[in-house]
């Protein structure tokens, strides 16, 4: 067993040599004359030094080469806090195993499985309730706080529960840690949001932003981050981003109409015959259904799920204001005050364009006529996603049909 000693630093150097650690171990063997060796290269203190403690004493030190500043790199010092704090259990420990980099969801969902396998079915089934009530409800799309959390939670719990064909009312209320799963639902869904923008932004419906490449020269490069932020002060001037041609806003009719929005639908609640907006259209429509009338209805898109995508757009554009890509959290504190904004000028356009309105001013007075033109945008939305996504799908297979006798005898 070896046995060591901490000593601190000046017990063994001159006061003229900075030493990155605070100490320095010294391993004690059998007596032997100090042999000199070169300082340990980084990352070989415990791995494949062929140092022999039998023929020498061995001064080990930190990481740092001691005339380096003590300052330690980004996730060093906890490392190395952990060798010198727990030395006697080094050699007798058993290697620590390494962490799962799944999502604490899984492993609490799973935990739940263990001692109740139906709450642990019923839980992920309220998840679209939580996704649901985040991109068609204002007050939930940036949800805080533990009360408000805990209530959505509750609510989402017995949407599972009824879709699964339980009881609710048969259950106990939902633990912290049960709750904790639904809020981290409502991250989940803003992120996938966030992710549709990325590539929507910069794809063939998006606004031409230009990646970089490792090959491109340094004038390329320059070249690149002056196009891009050109972009990013285009889009970003007084919303344009929401125009049909962002750097013509004098087009008539082109407000909400830049192909960007489609295509967000169309990547995110529109993506398959599984997505929310095909699996609970009620939630994504806006427009009152006629008394006993199925067949004229037009449905009409969610105007709070419509500036979630907007939003979700906004901060891919934001990602590029450097002039090359920057990745950036969609954070509430940045967001929601935008969120807000938008949302209310586009209720403004409503109803600017659902009823008569008078222009007075510096402009000659007129009055602008019904145009409905935020409702039919909201209109086509849906009915253009819904063509997209079901023009090219398969009809079901018809079931398998045998002839019989009696056939036969018809037959006959």
């Amino acid at each position: 067993m070896h046995r060591y000693l901490l000593l601190p630093s000046s017990v063994l150097f001159p006061a003229s040599v900075r030493l990155a650690p605070s100490s320095i171990r010294i391993l004690l063997s059998p007596p032997a004359l100090p042999v000199s060796h070169p300082p340990l290269p980084a990352g070989r203190l415990f791995g494949e030094s062929t140092y022999s403690d039998r023929d020498s004493t061995i001064i080990i030190i930190n990481r740092q080469h001691p005339l380096t500043p003590s300052a330690p790199t980004v996730g060093t010092q906890d490392k190395e806090n952990e060798i010198l704090d727990d030395v006697s259990d080094a050699e007798t420990s058993p290697p620590q195993k390494k962490k799962s980099r799944k999502a604490r969801g899984s492993r609490s969902i799973r935990t739940i499985q263990d001692t109740d396998p139906v709450r642990a079915k019923i839980i992920p089934a309220g998840f679209d309730y939580v996704h649901l009530m985040v991109l068609t409800k204002e007050k939930s799309v940036f949800l805080e706080g533990r009360g408000p959390v805990a209530v959505l939670a509750q609510d989402a719990f017995d949407f599972g529960a009824e879709k699964l064909g339980y009881d609710p009312a048969e259950f106990s209320p939902l633990t912290a840690k049960e709750e904790d799963l639904n809020r981290q639902e409502i991250y989940t869904i803003r992120k996938t949001f966030k992710t549709a923008a990325r590539i929507v932004a910069k794809g063939g419906d998006g606004y031409g932003f230009v990646e970089r490449s490792r090959n491109d020269s340094a004038e390329t490069l320059t070249s690149t981050a002056t196009k891009n932020r050109d972009i990013v002060a285009t889009v970003t001037n007084k919303s344009a981003l929401v125009f049909e041609v962002p750097s013509d806003r004098t087009i008539k009719g082109s407000m909400y109409k830049h192909p960007a929005i489609q295509a967000m639908a169309e990547c995110t609640v529109f993506e398959n015959i599984l997505s929310l907006a095909v699996q609970y259209p009620d939630w994504f429509d806006e427009a009152p259904l006629p008394e006993g009338d199925t067949i004229s209805h037009k449905p009409r898109f969610s105007a709070v799920t419509l500036n979630v995508m907007i939003l979700a757009l906004r901060a891919a554009i934001n990602e590029w204001s450097s002039g090359h890509w920057v990745p950036e959290v969609f954070q509430r504190r940045l967001y929601h005050k935008q969120f807000t904004e938008d949302l209310k000028a586009f209720r403004d356009r409503q109803e600017f364009t659902s009823k008569p309105t008078v222009l007075t001013g510096h402009v000659p007075t007129r009055t602008i006529p019904l145009s409905f033109l935020a409702q039919t945008f909201q209109e086509s939305i849906t009915e253009k996603a819904r063509y997209d996504l079901f023009k090219d799908v398969v009809a079901p297979v018809p079931s398998i049909e045998v002839l019989g006798a009696a056939d036969f005898a018809l037959n006959q």
